[in-house]
């Protein structure tokens, strides 16, 4: 992963001016038809209406496309000479549409930057910082849980066209119409954006779980354990417990969505099986021949008592790979694989010891790799005593 990313590509924007001058353009020809022809006004108004939805989605449909520098760092994404700061993008996606692949970046802009595939796509996010690792993600999606019932909603409406229609038989014949069906369709419309406005759920994705805010609602926390799978269905996401509980979400980047927050599960899950690990190597009370017979019981699949986790032989090569991982759990695993070592194991292990720069450890990786039980505890005991922290958190 790169702290930078640089290219020259494709970068897509909503024409927002174009959308806002077109439904300008729809409502003040829409009022003075009416105007024109007041008998025919709820026509007029229907026919607006129908056209309005093919116009503004062909717009949607032909964002603007230009080919720009592009440059994202942690402060954030220039394209071309302009700077997006970091702050204004909430969260990132990678997008597939055929054979194209391009990141969302969403927030105060949208923005898609096209790529060549997802793992460049996973280098500008990280770059960025918003990639699943990085940074948590947070979006807003509709509730697909109890909705108010169609019939209850024409009631509604039909109720709503009702009253009005009194009180413009009340001012005038004429308006009685007009009233009950504007009455009608306003209704309608007010109706399923409360609807609509009441299922939108604040979906917040982190290392943890899932954070999940509805309107007049108190926050609802899922933590990943009791996730079993997240997935994309049409324009849905879903999550799927292990109560076997479902909740689904709607929103127009199900896919890319999905894909995100399933990343983010697995990086959690990855995580506690780490820990299980590192904790299974611990030290303890053992001296440091027992401690070395443990882990080789360890290598050897004999560890299963531990909590009943059991540690596999990638799980150790990680933590020997791992230049996060504290030296003493670096050699701990790999006294672990030492005595049934494979060939295709041998020279991840001699890469990740000549990969290693700092001296002492590379030392305690060599002696480690050849010694002797009596070189091994002398080396433990050597690494156990340059790094007190370790140890003492090894005791506990």
């Amino acid at each position: 992963m790169t702290e930078r990313f640089e290219a020259t590509t494709i970068v897509r924007r909503p024409r927002v001016l174009l959308q806002w001058l077109v439904a300008a353009l729809l409502i003040a020809t829409c009022a003075a038809a009416s105007v024109i022809f007041l008998r025919n006004l709820p026509l007029i108004v229907g026919l607006f209406g129908l056209a309005s939805v093919p116009i503004m989605g062909l717009i949607r449909r032909r964002p603007k496309s230009r080919s720009l520098r592009v440059v994202a760092t942690r402060e954030g994404v220039r394209v071309g000479a302009e700077l997006v700061p970091r702050a204004e993008i909430a969260y990132a996606v990678i997008r597939h549409e055929g054979s194209r692949t391009f990141v969302r970046l969403d927030g105060a802009r949208l923005i898609d930057v096209e790529v060549s595939g997802d793992e460049e796509g996973e280098n500008f996010c990280h770059a960025l910082g918003l990639d699943a690792k990085s940074a948590a993600i947070e979006l807003a999606m509709v509730y697909e849980g109890k909705r108010l019932p169609f019939r209850a909603v024409i009631g509604i409406a039909l109720g709503v066209a009702i009253a009005l229609a009194l009180v413009g038989l009340a001012i005038h014949v004429a308006l009685a119409g007009i009233f009950a069906f504007v009455g009608f369709l306003g209704a309608l419309f007010g109706v399923s954006l409360a609807s609509t406005y009441l299922r939108t759920t604040s979906v917040r994705v982190g290392d943890d779980g899932v954070v999940l805010k509805r309107p007049f609602r108190p926050r609802a926390f899922v933590p990943h354990e009791d996730i079993a799978s997240v997935i994309a269905d049409g324009w849905f996401v879903v999550f799927n417990s292990k109560r076997d509980q479902h909740m689904a979400f709607r929103t127009p980047d199900a896919e890319s969505i999905a894909t995100r927050i399933d990343k983010a599960l697995h990086l959690h899950r990855a995580s506690a099986e780490a820990s299980h690990a590192t904790a299974a190597l611990e030290r303890g009370d053992k001296s440091p021949r027992a401690w070395i017979d443990h882990l080789r019981r360890i290598g050897r699949g004999a560890n299963a008592t531990f909590r009943d986790v059991a540690i596999s032989r990638e799980q150790l090569l990680e933590l020997v790979e791992s230049t996060s991982a504290a030296p003493i759990e670096r050699l701990a695993a790999m006294v672990a694989l030492r005595e049934e070592m494979t060939d295709d194991e041998r020279p991840r292990v001699r890469v990740a010891t000549d990969r290693c720069a700092e001296p002492e450890m590379r030392g305690w990786m060599v002696r480690v790799a050849s010694a002797s039980d009596e070189e091994l505890v002398a080396a433990f005991e050597e690494a156990l005593s340059a790094e007190p922290d370790a140890s003492d958190a090894s005791r506990r």
